[in-house]
C-alpha cells in the first residue's frame, strides 16, 4: 500500500509539473525588455498592447529591471506601444500571438519627445530561439485552405513533422464503421496517431486550456471528448517532443486547440457540402453480385451532406463579444458486409432430405459400436420428436434467402455450393449524422478585469445495416455519442505587475452502444426460458444463437441480440479547478499556482448479458467422440431445432456483469522563476507537487 501511494505521489508530480509550468495552456503571451539607446534598461515606461480584432487595450509598465509581461492573451494579432518622458513612442505592429507560446518583443526607445511615435511592422522569425519545443503550429490560413474531406482539423495533425496516422495510413481517419467495440469508437481515430513511435493513446488534448480528453476503459488510453467544428477552431498546436510545461503531458506529446472569438466587428459565414447519390459509383463485388444473380447493374445510393456556419461580432463594443458556430453531417455509406447462412423452408421444418449429408438422433441409445442412429426418416427430426419451440420462435425471425436467386434459393440444390452458405445477403448504407455546436463569450469587464466562457456540444450517431430489419440481427450495431465541454476564466489584474488567473472547466462525454433498442428491456420467458434465469439477467437484452459450422467474411451466423461485444454504456467526466498568481519583480517572472482536478468513469459492456448459445454438429453428428477425430454428418441447424446446443463454450454463455465506477482525484501547486537575463537569454526554474489518487466502486 506505501508503494502504491508513492508511487501516486511520484507519478502525479512529475505529470502535474507539466500541467502549470506555464500556466496558461489555450492562450499566449507578450513579453519583453525595454531599453534606452545605449542598452540600459528603462523602468517604469508604459507599455500597452493593442488588439487588433477586439480594439481592446492592455496596459502595463516596466519593472525596476526594465521587463514588461502580458499573460493570458487571446491568440491573434496586436500592437505594443512603450512610452517614457524623454523619449519617443515605439509602436511594434502585427505582433503576433499564438496558443501556448510567449512572444518576445523587445523594444528599443529613442530620444525624441512623447508627441511623435515610431511604428515597426513585426515580423515571425523562422526559427523560435527561445523555445526547445519540437512542434508545428496549424494556424488558421492552413484550416482555411487545406481541403478537409469530413471537416476534422485532426486530419491537420499529420502535418507536423513524426506525426504517424492511424494504421500507417494517411488521411485514414474518422473511419466510421462499426463491427466490434475493440475496432475503435467513431471520430476518435486521431487517438491511434502515434508521435515519435511512442505508445498509441497518449496524446494529450487540451481545448482553450482546458483538458478535452477522457478517460479509455481498458488500455489506460487519453481520448477526445469530441470533434470542434472547422469553423469553430482558430488554430492548434501540436507538439511532439520536448513539451511544454504549461501541458498535461502524458510523454508522447500534446494537441492544443483553441476556439475562434468575437471580434469588434460582425464576421461570419455560411457553407454547404452536397456529394448527393446521383454522384455514387457501384462498388466493385456488389455489382458482381447483381450481375452473377440476374440482376441489374444498380448503384447503392451513398451521399454525405454537411451544412452549417458562424458568426461573431460585439454585444457592446470593445467590452463583449460573442463567436457561435453549428455544424450538421447528415451520410450514408455503402456497407456490403450483411452475409449469412439461413436455413432453407424445409429445414426449418426439420426435414433435411434434401441436404447431402445425414443428421443423426441424440435422443436414442446409440449403437453398440458406438455411433447415433438416424431418425426413423432420413433425416426428418419431426418423425421421431417435435421442434424445439424455443428454436422456433428464434427462426420466426431469421429471415429466408434470397441469393443467388431468391425464387430458387430455397428449394434448388446448387451442386457448387451443397450447403447453400451465404444465401442471405443484403448490402445496405450506414447511417452517420452529427450535430455540433459552440457558443463562445469573452467579456473585458474593465482594465483589472477579463473574463471569457465558452461552451461547446456534440451529438453523433452512427450505425451497421440492420439487415434483418428488426431487432434479431446479431451483428447490427449502433453508436450514439453525446459530448460538452464548458470553461470559464477569470483574469484579474491586482496592479500593473501582478495577475491572477482562475480556471474551472467540465467535459463530458457518454456513449450509448448496442443493437436495435426495440430489443431493451425484452423479457427472456417469451421464449420460453425460465424466470429463474430472467431474473439472473443484469441488463435485458434478446439471448443470442450462434450456429458455429458456417461462416462468411468473419461474421457467423447467428440471430437474436447483440453479439461481437457491441453492448457499451460508457460515461467519462472531467472537473478541473486552477489558479495561477503571476508576478513581476526585476527581471523575473514569478509564477505560483494550484490545480484540483477529478476525472470520472463508468462503464458497462456486458457480452452475454441474456445468454450466448452455440450450436454445432456435435449434438447431430455420427460419434459423439469419434477415435479418428473425423466427424461424420450432423447440422448445427438440426442440433439448434433439437434444443442441443454446445456446452463446452461457457465463457460467455450467460454473463452477470457489473457496471464499474472509479474516480481519480489529483492535486497539485507548483511555483516557476522565468529570469531574463539578457534580451537573448531567458533561464526557467520550476518546482512542483502533486498527488494522485485513485478510487474504485460500482455504481
Amino acid at each position: 500500500m506505501k508503494i502504491r501511494l508513492l508511487f501516486g505521489i511520484v507519478v502525479g508530480a512529475l505529470i502535474l509539473s507539466a500541467a502549470f509550468a506555464h500556466a496558461q495552456a489555450g492562450r499566449g503571451s507578450i513579453s519583453g525588455l525595454v531599453s534606452d539607446p545605449s542598452g540600459a534598461v528603462v523602468n517604469g515606461a508604459k507599455v500597452t498592447a493593442l488588439n487588433h480584432a477586439t480594439g481592446v487595450t492592455l496596459h502595463t509598465v516596466t519593472s525596476d529591471a526594465g521587463l514588461y509581461s502580458f499573460v493570458s492573451l487571446t491568440p491573434g494579432h496586436y500592437v505594443v506601444t512603450a512610452s517614457q518622458k524623454g523619449f519617443e513612442n515605439v509602436a511594434q505592429d502585427n505582433v503576433l500571438v499564438t496558443v501556448d507560446q510567449v512572444t518576445t518583443v523587445n523594444i528599443a526607445l529613442r530620444v525624441g519627445s512623447v508627441a511623435e511615435t515610431v511604428t515597426v511592422l513585426e515580423t515571425s522569425a523562422l526559427v523560435d530561439t527561445t523555445n526547445s519545443t519540437v512542434g508545428q503550429l496549424i494556424d488558421s490560413a492552413t484550416i482555411d485552405r487545406v481541403p478537409l474531406l469530413t471537416r476534422n482539423v485532426f486530419d491537420l495533425v499529420q502535418l507536423s513533422a513524426g506525426v504517424t496516422p492511424a494504421n500507417g495510413a494517411p488521411n485514414s481517419s474518422t473511419s466510421q464503421a462499426i463491427v466490434n467495440i475493440s475496432s475503435g469508437r467513431p471520430g476518435i481515430d486521431v487517438s491511434s496517431y502515434t508521435f515519435n513511435g511512442a505508445i498509441q493513446g497518449s496524446v494529450y488534448y487540451m481545448l482553450d486550456g482546458s483538458p478535452l480528453g477522457v478517460a479509455e476503459n481498458n488500455v489506460a488510453a487519453i481520448l477526445p471528448a469530441m470533434e470542434i467544428p472547422e469553423d469553430g477552431v482558430e488554430e492548434f498546436r501540436v507538439e511532439t517532443q520536448n513539451t511544454s510545461a504549461s501541458y498535461q503531458s502524458g510523454g508522447a506529446g500534446v494537441i492544443s486547440v483553441v476556439s475562434k472569438s468575437g471580434g469588434d466587428k460582425f464576421h461570419g459565414d455560411a457553407f454547404a457540402v452536397f456529394r448527393p447519390d446521383a454522384l455514387a459509383a457501384n462498388e466493385y463485388f456488389n455489382k458482381l453480385g447483381q450481375l452473377s444473380a440476374g440482376m441489374p447493374n444498380k448503384t447503392p445510393a451513398f451521399h454525405r451532406y454537411q451544412e452549417g456556419g458562424a458568426i461573431g461580432g460585439p454585444i457592446v463594443h470593445k467590452k463583449l463579444f460573442f463567436f457561435a458556430d453549428y455544424e450538421y453531417t447528415d451520410e450514408k455509406l455503402y456497407d456490403p458486409t450483411s452475409i449469412f447462412t439461413v436455413p432453407t423452408t424445409a429445414e426449418r421444418n426439420g426435414d433435411f432430405s434434401n441436404d447431402p449429408f445425414t443428421i443423426y438422433n441424440p435422443l436414442v441409445p446409440d449403437n453398440p459400436d458406438g455411433t447415433r442412429q438416424e431418425f426413423p426418416t432420413h433425416n426428418v427430426i419431426t418423425s421421431y420428436t417435435p421442434l424445439n419451440p424455443t428454436a422456433v420462435a428464434f427462426l420466426s425471425h431469421l429471415p429466408k434467402c434470397n441469393y443467388p436467386n431468391p425464387a430458387t434459393c430455397d428449394t434448388v440444390v446448387d451442386p457448387n455450393n451443397p450447403f447453400h452458405l451465404n444465401n442471405y445477403q443484403l448490402p445496405g448504407l450506414d447511417p452517420i449524422t452529427a450535430h455540433r455546436f459552440d457558443i463562445r463569450v469573452d467579456y473585458y469587464k474593465s482594465e483589472k478585469q477579463r473574463l471569457f466562457s465558452r461552451f461547446s456540444y456534440a451529438r453523433t450517431t452512427v450505425a451497421g445495416v440492420n439487415a434483418f430489419n428488426n431487432e434479431w440481427d446479431p451483428n447490427y450495431a449502433q453508436n450514439v455519442t453525446n459530448a460538452r465541454n464548458f470553461i470559464i476564466g477569470d483574469d484579474y489584474t491586482i496592479n500593473s505587475t501582478t495577475v491572477l488567473q482562475l480556471r474551472y472547466s467540465f467535459t463530458r462525454q457518454y456513449t450509448n452502444q448496442g443493437g436495435d433498442p426495440r430489443q431493451n428491456g425484452f423479457d427472456i420467458t417469451t421464449l420460453g426460458f425460465p424466470s429463474s434465469l430472467a431474473a439472473a439477467e443484469a441488463y435485458k437484452i434478446l439471448p443470442i444463437v450462434f450456429f458455429n459450422d458456417y461462416s462468411a467474411n468473419g461474421l457467423t451466423s447467428g440471430v437474436g441480440g447483440t453479439a461481437n461485444y457491441n453492448t457499451f454504456i460508457f460515461a467519462s467526466m472531467n472537473h478541473d479547478f486552477s489558479a495561477t498568481l503571476t508576478k513581476v519583480l526585476g527581471k523575473h517572472e514569478l509564477s505560483l499556482g494550484a490545480e484540483y482536478m477529478k476525472r470520472l468513469m463508468n462503464v458497462g459492456a456486458p457480452p452475454a448479458p441474456s445468454g450466448w448459445y452455440y450450436f454445432d454438429i456435435s449434438a447431430t453428428d455420427q460419434q459423439t467422440s469419434p477415435a479418428s477425430g473425423t466427424t461424420v454428418g450432423g447440422s448445427d441447424f438440426a442440433s439448434f431445432l433439437l434444443g442441443m446446443g454446445n456446452s463446452s463454450i461457457e465463457s460467455t454463455n450467460f454473463t452477470q456483469d457489473l457496471f464499474a465506477a472509479e474516480a481519480n482525484p489529483y492535486y497539485a501547486a507548483f511555483v516557476q522563476d522565468t529570469y531574463h537575463v539578457r534580451p537573448n537569454l531567458t533561464h526557467h526554474r520550476r518546482a512542483s507537487l502533486g498527488h494522485l489518487r485513485r478510487q474504485d466502486g460500482a455504481p
